[in-house]
C-alpha cells in the first residue's frame, strides 16, 4: 500500500503543484519517466485505477473487476459510483482515442 503523509498541503499549494505536474505529464512523459518517477507501489495504484475504470466502462461487473485486479469490492464500488457520475469521462475518452 502506498503511504500518504498525514500532513496535507494547503489547497492553493496542492492546486498549483497539480497544475505543474499535469504540465510536466503533457510533455515527453513516457515509460522510462513513469518508472523513474513513481515507486512500484505507486505505479500499481495508477495502473489498477485506470484498468478498473476502463473495465467498468466496458461493462464488466464490479465483482469481476475486483477479482481480476485484486481490488476490494468497496474500492471498485467507489470507482463504479464515480464512473456513473461521469467523473472519469475525460480519461475514458482519451483511452478510447488511442
Amino acid at each position: 500500500m502506498v503511504n500518504v503523509s498525514k500532513h496535507k498541503l494547503p489547497t492553493t499549494e496542492r492546486q498549483r503543484l497539480a497544475k505543474q505536474f499535469v504540465h510536466f505529464m503533457r510533455g515527453q512523459f513516457g515509460d522510462q519517466q513513469f518508472t523513474e518517477f513513481f515507486t512500484a507501489a505507486e505505479q500499481e495504484v495508477f495502473i489498477k485505477r485506470l484498468a478498473a475504470v476502463l473495465l467498468l466502462d466496458a461493462g464488466y461487473t464490479r465483482y469481476r473487476v475486483a477479482a481480476t485486479l485484486h481490488l476490494s469490492e468497496n474500492t471498485v464500488k467507489k470507482y463504479a459510483t464515480l464512473h456513473k457520475a461521469g467523473k472519469f469521462d475525460h480519461i475514458i475518452k482519451r483511452a478510447k482515442a488511442k
